[in-house]
């Protein structure tokens, strides 16, 4: 995808709702976004989000005792190599 290409070793804001897209399977947009995650994960370009995306992503899988969705947010965004999670700060 050329969109994706076009990124290559650049420094991505990523928001929640596309995450939640692609880790829940959406079946619009998780196909439309497996060629980013793939690539950054390739190392290709790195994401960046910040904690307050940690803490959006795991509020459905928590209220739904979905301990399993919870622990597939944490390791996507604690323990990839393509994400940076940054503190918020003022």
């Amino acid at each position: 995808m050329e969109w994706v290409a076009s990124l290559r070793g650049a420094v991505v804001g990523l928001d929640t709702a596309p995450l939640i897209y692609f880790i829940e399977d959406h079946p619009v947009y998780a196909p439309k976004l497996q060629p980013f995650f793939a690539a950054a994960e390739h190392g290709d370009f790195q994401i960046v989000t910040s904690c307050v995306t940690l803490l959006e992503v795991l509020v459905h899988p928590i209220r739904s005792a979905r301990q399993d969705l919870a622990r597939q947010y944490r390791e996507i965004l604690l323990g990839s190599r393509a994400f940076t999670v940054l503190p918020v700060d003022v």
